[in-house]
């Protein structure tokens, strides 16, 4: 998958930044409907300044918080994946806030995985400063997510703790 819109910089009226392209968006919704698909939810987008892209629901009740990314490459390429402090703060908070679990979920070339937040903890040896490509931008904190540690979508369902997210919450 390559990026067919240069990255730009983008604001709302009030200044704040919009880090996404509609290429990210066209693939947050794609790997949210394969969800929907396998887990009879519904993905509901988070307002655009929120740190986290969609909520799940069932049955008239959030099951779920979920943060997607796309990566442009195989998932064995690399060993982990990054995931923002930023984000992993954000998908804690909810988790615990709403009573719900929290997932990352990454599409690679070769399919898409995810993880429960709560199953990575902070890991503060995986921690790792990383600068964006934008010229100026801050550093930003991110976990390496050990890819190996990931689930396939396929393989099984969104939840090591024996409900599938369809269930959880609800």
């Amino acid at each position: 998958m390559s990026r067919t819109t240069p990255p730009r910089k983008r604001h709302f009226v009030d200044g704040a930044r919009i880090f996404s392209t509609p290429e990210d968006t066209e693939s947050e919704d794609y790997v949210a409907a394969k969800i929907c698909e396998r887990y009879d939810v519904e993905l509901i987008r988070f307002g655009s300044l929120c740190p986290i892209d969609f909520f799940a629901r069932h049955k008239g009740g959030v099951t779920g918080v979920i943060e997607v990314k796309t990566r442009c490459n195989d998932s064995r390429e690399y060993p982990t994946v990054f995931l923002s402090v930023q984000k992993w703060i954000a998908l804690s908070l909810a988790s615990m806030g709403m009573g719900v679990p929290a997932y990352f979920v990454v599409r690679f070339t070769d399919g898409i995985r995810w993880i429960e937040i709560s199953d990575l903890g902070a890991m503060p040896y995986l921690i790792r400063i990383v600068y964006t490509a934008d010229e100026g931008d801050d550093p930003e904190p991110c976990i390496e997510v050990p890819i190996g540690r990931m689930e396939t979508l396929h393989e099984t369902t969104i939840s090591v703790r024996g409900e599938a997210l369809r269930d959880s919450g609800a």
